[in-house]
């Protein structure tokens, strides 16, 4: 298969699969990729306030919900495999970046080894969707829709929990401390209300209340709408070589099967050709 693929299009396949997938127009456009970097970066300050501290909360929840789904598609690597700058979650949903072979950097400067790492993920090591062999990629719809539906009603969820957290309703809360959270066509949730927002409930300020509709929505709305531009992309990607990988594996089964039938008399031909020119001529036209 491999040579198959390389008599076609030589060493650079994958290339030639995203170049037509790029002048397709199946990549996201500029303004949706800004939207990742925009919520992977930190924002904490030590003079912000009670708006600004819900706010920061509510990105890193909506942050590490991005960071799961990610891993489900794509799958999640040991800490040592990933490259220098990658960025992962410990078991506080909180940020690290590496900056080195066997160093990761943390919130306050924070310092970590990849085994350190690997053991404060949130995240299961795993393969993901897209990297499931022996099948097309038709065959990975399914997981994929559920995938993308699980990932809309998490990102609800944070909405939700923030603007209950920040009303303090105190009838859904639980002895143990933690809400239920409950969206439209989801199912429901357990989980602890953001402290930071619950914050607001003191400073009396009815606006700040808000936060979960003013603020978070639109947040996620543009999160789920770049995330979608990535898998339109991924997908179309995916098929393209899948289906590249078909042809290829037929076609190096078709040269094998009929290579004595069509190569051998080629092969010979050529090697008769080249010795044509032992033939003596005894015409006067030879020396001319």
């Amino acid at each position: 298969m491999k040579r198959s693929l390389q008599y076609l299009f030589g060493k650079n396949v994958r290339m030639v699969v995203a170049c037509l997938l790029v002048f397709a127009g199946f990549l996201p456009t500029q303004g949706s990729m800004s939207v990742l970097a925009a919520n992977s970066a930190s924002s904490s300050s030590l003079n912000e306030g009670p708006i600004d501290s819900c706010q920061r909360q509510v990105e890193d929840q909506a942050s590490a919900v991005q960071a799961q789904h990610r891993s489900i598609l794509f799958g999640q690597k040991p800490a040592r495999d990933l490259p220098i700058n990658s960025i992962t979650y410990d078991e506080s949903f909180l940020r690290w970046i590496k900056t080195g072979t066997d160093k990761w950097t943390g919130p306050g400067g924070r310092a970590a080894t990849n085994a350190e790492m690997d053991k404060r993920s949130p995240f299961a090591g795993r393969r993901g969707i897209f990297e499931t062999r022996g099948v097309t990629t038709s065959e990975l719809i399914p997981s994929l829709t559920q995938d993308a539906r699980a990932f809309d009603c998490a990102l609800a969820a944070v909405c939700v929990n923030a603007g209950l957290s920040a009303a303090q309703i105190q009838e859904l809360t639980q002895k143990d401390g933690r809400i239920k959270i409950e969206t439209r066509g989801c199912l429901p949730v357990m989980t602890q209300p953001l402290s930071a927002c619950s914050a607001l409930n003191t400073t009396g300020d009815r606006a700040s209340i808000d936060i979960a509709n003013t603020y978070c929505q639109p947040m996620v709305d543009s999160i789920v709408q770049h995330e979608n531009d990535v898998l339109k992309m991924t997908v179309s990607y995916d098929a393209a070589y899948r289906s590249l990988l078909q042809f290829a594996g037929s076609f190096d089964g078709f040269l094998g099967q009929f290579k004595g039938d069509l190569l051998t008399p080629i092969e010979q031909t050529a090697s008769l050709v080249s010795q044509l020119s032992r033939i003596p001529c005894f015409l006067a036209e030879c020396n001319e």
